[in-house]
This record gives C-alpha cells, structure tokens and sequence, in this order.
C-alpha cells in the first residue's frame, strides 16, 4: 500500500476491507500510521474480534497490505 492510501483510510475513519498478508479481511479499522523516516512505514489496525474478546490490534507494514477490491 502506498502512504497517500494509508493517509486517506485513516483520515477517513471508516471500516474498510484489506488484504493483509495475501488474506482478506473485512471490516478493518486503520487507527495509526507510522510513516516517519526512522521507524518502518505502517498502519495499525483494529480486527474483526468476536464478542466478549479483548480488541484485536496490529502493526502491519506497508508493505504486506493491500486495499480490497
């Protein structure tokens, strides 16, 4: 995923369907991004996380991530 992308889902706040890691998942929150030159580029996302379990968060580079078609 390029930062412009990266950029606009977040700023969007809206759930959206990515493909992480070659695996659709659908819906995902992006709640951060990491794009300064010191660290690696990513986004953090909140999963799709079944009832009565505690909120699934990654950190996922950039690189492994797609918006869904």
């Amino acid at each position: 995923m390029d930062e412009e992308t990266a950029w606009r889902l977040f700023n969007e706040g809206q759930p959206v369907s990515l493909i992480i890691d070659g695996q659709r998942v659908n819906p995902v929150l992006v709640t951060g991004l990491s794009l300064g030159f010191n660290q690696p580029r990513s986004i953090d996302v909140l999963l799709p996380t079944p009832i009565d379990e505690p909120d699934r968060r990654r950190r996922i580079g950039l690189e492994t991530v797609e918006l869904a078609p």
